[in-house]
């Protein structure tokens, strides 16, 4: 939060190039590129790799989104004082500082993963996972936290009528280095298909 009465506002109502810069911790669009592969090598056992290319940049979409406010007569939430389609980031961490602007385009790091499904029923199918983090992201200059993680997780997938599903996801995640926290996760998902086939 700060009060544009306390800066110098250009001619188009903008905050200076420095005081954009001091107030944005994150302003950018980003497009992600994932890539994996899947094993089913036992018929309740799977193992999987994925990993991505990421991609940070300016966008297109600040005026579109300063518009519909407009029109709808809602706060820009301080958006009408800084430049349109930037790209930058200053995260402040435990760890030390993310710092970076312009178009970027790196690879991000390497997910190992293994599902176990250990309850296979008529209409509810049970399963528990686990995951490991390999920071190759660091290693070329890309995305990454730059230390492992540790996850493990608990499945649901529950269909009990032809159009309908339920599923859901809960874990917890252990970073293995650097100031990360332990983060838990919980996703539900409801699913209603159109087709009956």
């Amino acid at each position: 939060p700060f009060n544009p009465e306390d800066h110098t506002l250009d001619a188009d109502g903008r905050l200076s190039e420095g005081d954009q810069e001091e107030l944005t911790a994150i302003d950018y669009e980003s497009t992600v590129l994932e890539l994996g592969f899947d094993w089913q090598a036992l018929s309740r056992w799977r193992f999987s790799v994925d990993w991505r290319l990421h991609a940070r940049y300016g966008g297109f979409t600040d005026p579109a989104i300063e518009w519909w406010h407009d029109v709808l007569g809602a706060s820009n939430a301080g958006r009408e004082y800084f430049d349109v389609n930037r790209s930058q980031w200053n995260i402040e961490t435990g760890g030390g500082a993310m710092e970076g602007s312009g178009t970027v385009i790196a690879p991000g790091d390497i997910d190992l993963r293994t599902v176990w499904s250990f309850y296979q029923g008529k209409k509810i199918v049970l399963g528990a996972g686990a995951a490991f983090k390999i920071p190759t992201g660091e290693l070329s200059g890309g995305f990454s936290s730059g230390y492992p993680d540790l996850a493990f997780e608990f499945l649901l997938d529950w269909n009990p009528w032809k159009r309908w599903g339920f599923y859901a996801d809960t874990g917890v995640i252990f970073p293995l280095g650097g100031e990360g926290r332990i983060m838990g996760q919980f996703i539900p998902v409801v699913e209603f298909r159109a087709s009956k086939g």
